[in-house]
């Protein structure tokens, strides 16, 4: 783990959310390794960022889900360039061009990264799922 970040699971009727706050390191960079923290299968819907009022992150900081073999970004590059003050919620079944998707993730092979938000930036951040698909 690089920063600081404590992730909690909330299971509910038909959506999942995993709750994260995060506080940067000397170089900007906080960052939680997900096996074992989220269902596999789990269909991403929207991610939600709130900057801390108090020790807030730089504005254009990056929220990604980078697989670990490739390092592709599992959000497809939805969570790059958040602001510094304002919540924002970003809905995840679209890509950048507007074409609808549905990204199932495998948490044993994907970490939570949050990149240039300064040192010691901090924030609160939601990803929102739909329950696990089964085969």
């Amino acid at each position: 783990m690089i920063g600081s970040v404590t992730a909690r699971f909330e299971r509910g009727v038909g959506v999942q959310r995993l709750l994260v706050t995060w506080t940067a390191d000397a170089n900007g960079v906080a960052e939680l390794d997900m096996r074992g923290v989220l269902p596999d299968g789990s269909v991403l819907n929207r991610l939600e960022v709130s900057p801390s009022a108090s020790a807030p992150p730089t504005a254009n900081y990056d929220v990604t889900l980078p697989t670990l073999d490739i390092g592709a970004d599992l959000l497809g590059g939805l969570g790059l360039n958040r602001s510094a003050t304002a919540i924002e919620a970003v809905p995840l079944r679209t890509d950048l061009t507007g074409n609808v998707r549905w990204m199932a993730i495998q948490s044993q092979a994907c970490r939570l990264r949050i990149d240039n938000a300064g040192a010691g930036g901090s924030g609160l951040l939601a990803i929102y799922m739909s329950h696990t698909l089964r085969n």
